[in-house]
């Protein structure tokens, strides 16, 4: 079985064990469509391999799978496959329906069923650890990890874990259905009980917390923050407990007093939702509120969650009000039908340990959701003019865009312009364009013969190279260019081809690239890399005689960087080649275009999409692999 979701076109293999952590951008996934929707979503529901399509809860262990809880049994995900656990084919779970996971300190995953038992899966084994009442949706909730789990019971009582099945049970005085409680980090437990009595629990042991000067009577949220501290929210104030104080936070650039009814810290401040509206709080200031927000989570909010992602942004979600996301630049919005999210019952809503974000949805399934971090620019609507070849960039930022049956396009000042090219029809197959740093702009096009444009005019000549695959200007002002079966380097007019006398074979070459030091590198259909300099000609190939053709070139100050057809990233350096391949965790073998950002990402595009590494990963990754 191997489930597809809907509109998705490519999940990763294993969600992280790779060498390299590969972030896929996938241009068939944004349709190449003309649509400005923020977001792409993939959605996997009972028609893609999932036992139910009400997802409830979600987690990852440390060997990088995804854990999906469900009406109908727990789901392990890798991406591509979905492996179901239920009571039939599992006994140590005793219902089918899960309500929530968690993962512990030691990398235990915890799984909380519909009847209030809890299954431990560790070290590939599941073990029936607490058996439930069987009530109706007796949720156990993990509170602590410190030193040995504690969870605490719809009943009010706490379990904390001491070894396989065995439990210490504490009942605290007011113990029920609505208390509230967590394990601070010196292993202390808060508990407000029924009676809203602060108490505080270390070991067997239950105490009255030491008297709070709170304005309010009821404290409706007790959590555990950054740096030591306890974050709690009463009807009338915004309070902190931090080395054995407590301080009044309520901010003083709005109300006098909040009914605090929802906290979520963060590292430079803290989410409150407060009189109806969310807003973020530093250092006793509001400065945010998620304006879209406003007087939507009213009532219970218990099914209410806030979750932070790896872009510094946060997503608020509950279930039967939605998803909302609020971006690092502060522009708030939810997600709607629109974009394909599918329903406002979000139950649950995570963040991987790779970034990428996932939700689960009350019959409306799994979903992924990436923000769009591509906007498409089609220069026309036919598929011809959506099938791109070759781009560039000219000194003046204008676009030369060459696409495979609509022609040359030119994207200057938010417009595209078709430049007219010889040969009508035949010309509209543009295979590779190539600004110099005079202005010309170099074109192969229809049989692959070679166009030189001036100032939109297009010149041609019948004994100018034909079979051109490559095109480079470099930065003396010549210009190389590969053909099908030689290598050519115009200079002041004049057309040089290089012979097999010179050291370079009459083969296809198909990449150039330009060293810091103006050597040019040129890759071959053979697999031959070579090296041309001022007076000399250098051949370099790979010692595993796995001779694929070289489709891309980049050069940085010692490392040359070759795409191959079917052959994976071949990095030659100090010498030595090294071939990274999808047995190392590339997405694709056929590599057709590397460049590298001002971050130092090297950007690759694949048969199976884009994507990017950090430098050194790869780097690192070939020192490993050589």
């Amino acid at each position: 079985m191997a489930p597809g979701p809907k509109n998705a076109c490519y999940t990763p293999r294993k969600v992280n064990s790779v060498i390299f952590v590969w972030m896929i951008l996938m241009l068939e996934c944004a349709g190449l469509g003309d649509e400005k929707t923020d977001y792409l979503i993939d959605v996997w529901t009972l028609e893609d391999g999932l036992p139910s399509s009400s997802v409830t809860t979600i987690a990852q262990t440390r060997d990088g799978y995804l854990w999906i809880g469900t009406y109908n049994g727990l789901v392990r995900f890798d991406g591509v496959r979905f492996v179901t656990f239920d009571p039939a084919n599992t006994p140590a779970l005793r219902h089918a329906r899960v309500r929530r996971l968690y993962l512990d300190g030691t990398g235990t995953l915890w799984i909380n069923t519909y009847d209030g038992s809890l299954t431990a899966y560790r070290d590939r084994q599941f073990t029936l650890e607490f058996e439930g009442s069987g009530g109706a949706d007796s949720t156990a909730t993990l509170i602590g990890t410190n030193n040995k789990p504690v969870f605490l019971l719809y009943s009010g009582e706490l379990i904390r874990w001491l070894g396989p099945s065995n439990w210490q049970v504490i009942k605290p005085p007011g113990a029920g259905s609505r208390v509230i409680a967590l394990e601070g980090p010196d292993g202390r437990i808060w508990y407000r009980n029924t009676n809203q009595a602060l108490l505080w629990i270390e070991g067997t042991q239950i105490k009255p917390a030491p008297p709070l000067p709170l304005k309010g009577n009821r404290i409706n949220v007790l959590v555990r923050g950054q740096k030591n501290q306890i974050w709690l929210g009463t009807e009338r104030e915004l309070g902190v407990w931090q080395n054995g104080e407590y301080r009044d936070m309520t901010p003083t650039n709005g109300e006098n007093e909040v009914n605090v009814l929802y906290l979520k810290p963060t590292e430079d401040g803290v989410w409150v939702l407060a009189n109806g509206r969310l807003r973020k709080a530093q250092d006793k200031q509001w400065v945010y509120e998620a304006l879209p927000c406003r007087d939507v989570f009213t009532g219970a909010v218990d099914r209410l969650g806030i979750v932070q992602d790896h872009r510094n942004g946060t997503w608020v979600y509950h279930y039967g009000k939605g998803l909302f996301h609020i971006r690092a630049d502060g522009l708030c919005r939810k997600l709607e039908l629109e974009e394909e999210f599918p329903g406002e019952r979000v139950d649950s809503f995570f963040c991987d340990r790779e970034g990428n974000l996932w939700a689960g949805v009350d019959r409306g399934g799994l979903v992924r959701i990436r923000e769009r971090v591509f906007e498409v620019l089609a220069p026309g609507t036919t598929p011809a003019a959506r099938s791109v070849v070759s781009i560039a960039e000219d000194f003046h930022g204008n676009l030369w865009v060459g696409t495979y049956g609509a022609g040359l396009y030119k994207w200057s000042d938010s417009r595209w312009q078709r430049i007219p090219l010889p040969w009508g029809e035949r010309g509209g197959f543009v295979f590779s364009v190539c600004p110099d740093s005079s202005g010309r702009i170099w074109v192969s096009a229809g049989e692959e013969d070679l166009i030189i444009l001036t100032n939109n005019r297009a010149l041609t000549a019948p004994n100018w190279p034909h079979g051109v695959k490559a095109i480079l200007a470099a930065r003396d002002g010549r210009v190389w260019i590969g053909t099908k079966n030689e290598l050519i380097c115009w200079s002041n007019g004049t057309f040089k081809s290089y012979r097999t006398e010179e050291g370079v074979r009459r083969v296809d070459f198909r990449a150039l690239a330009e060293d810091r030091l103006g050597s040019i590198w040129a890759g071959t259909g053979d697999g031959t890399l070579y090296k041309l300099g001022p007076n000399s000609v250098e051949t370099f190939t790979p010692p595993d005689q796995i001779l694929t053709p070289i489709w891309s070139l980049y050069v940085d100050e010692n490392t040359v960087w070759a795409g191959t057809f079917r052959g994976g990233l071949l990095v030659y350096r100090k010498g030595h080649f090294t071939r990274i391949t999808k047995a190392h965790g590339l997405p694709n073998d056929v590599i057709a275009q590397i460049l590298e950002d001002d971050n130092g990402n090297m950007w690759f595009g694949s048969h199976q999409g884009i994507f990017f590494c950090t430098k050194g990963a790869i780097i690192g990754s070939s020192r490993r692999t050589h």
